[in-house]
């Protein structure tokens, strides 16, 4: 996991935000890559557009992160001034420079990093929420977190169009990263060779994101029976979810009637007390804030700290075996 400052678009490097081009779903072509890859000033860089769309990103990338803070309670860092960049062993001339990195372990245990995008409110491409159903470009560049082996193992997107900010989480894609790491060695090597690429993207790359499918051109008709499943499953989903709220509800009035009290007890039909809730004692280990794990990686486990926190584990009726 090597890492170090990496000014951005720096001569003689290739970047996650690049792959997009190299896909054919990019903001630019592969002559732009070729040229910031040669160290070839182009006159767009400086437009009037491109300066207003890079301070209208900066301005509220600091802002958009502490909103991803508040809202899922994951606390970010940024790094070297946002200059830091990783990559493989293998790989130097491929690098990625992260916009955040968590701080400690998601919910689900996993290392995470974030990604802020400050798209226009007419942006389209983006699905649900908390999905990993973001634009290809957007796609392929947290994949390229993974090929750069920052240290997570989930990039989370905020990003903010209009005047709201829209949570996604991307996974990595094994086929993905395989496929990418092989075209940024052929797309370096060609550079090297002094092959200079055509203005327009590579045709063969809009095949690509791996067996890509038209799901409603292939997809089977529903037919009946399909769409009475459909209904099925889709009322279904209603009803846990509205159990799953109420549940969340009814543990908030539990804890707030405990208090500090560590259990509720109550008697059954036989006058035997009962206990039907308790606060249990989680921990888990955190770490320090500094810079530790950028540069004292091998002593990063003797700042380990614990942190104490409760919930509230329920002793669910069972049926009687008489019944």
């Amino acid at each position: 996991m090597p890492h170090g400052i990496i000014e951005i678009g720096a001569k003689g490097y290739l970047s996650c935000s690049q792959l997009g081009n190299l896909y054919g779903c990019g903001y630019g072509t592969m002559l732009d890559v070729h040229d910031r890859y040669k160290g070839i000033p182009h006159a767009d860089d400086f437009s009037e557009e491109a300066v207003k769309s890079m301070e209208f990103g900066s301005f509220f990338e600091e802002s958009v992160a502490q909103f991803f803070t508040l809202k899922t309670g994951l606390k970010v860092k940024k790094m070297g001034n946002g200059k830091t960049a990783y990559w493989r062993k293998d790989m130097p001339y491929f690098i990625c420079h992260p916009d955040r990195l968590g701080v400690g372990r998601d919910s689900k245990g996993r290392r995470f990093a974030l990604e802020i995008k400050c798209v226009r409110p007419s942006a389209e491409g983006w699905g649900d929420e908390w999905t990993a159903d973001v634009p290809d470009k957007f796609f392929l560049q947290d994949q390229g977190y993974f090929c750069c082996e920052v240290p997570c193992d989930v990039v989370y997107m905020a990003v903010l169009r209009g005047n709201r900010v829209y949570f996604y989480e991307v996974e990595p894609d094994g086929d993905v990263i395989a496929d990418i790491l092989k075209r940024v060695r052929k797309t370096k090597d060609s550079f090297d060779a002094g092959i200079v690429p055509d203005s327009e993207n590579y045709e063969e790359a809009l095949k690509v994101l791996l067996g890509k499918v038209d799901y409603e051109k292939e997809g089977m008709p529903a037919g009946d029976e399909g769409r009475a499943l459909w209904d099925e499953m889709v009322e279904n989903h209603r009803t846990l979810s509205a159990a799953s709220a109420k549940e969340e509800e009814l543990k908030t009035k539990m804890v707030a009637l405990m208090g500090d009290c560590p259990a509720v007890v109550t008697g059954d039909d036989k006058g035997k007390i009962k206990v039907i809730a308790k606060l249990v004692k989680t921990s888990r280990k955190t770490f320090d804030k500094s810079a530790l794990m950028e540069k004292m990686p091998d002593i990063y486990e003797q700042f380990a700290g614990e942190q104490v926190s409760y919930s509230v584990r329920f002793s669910w009726p069972r049926e009687s075996k008489e019944d």
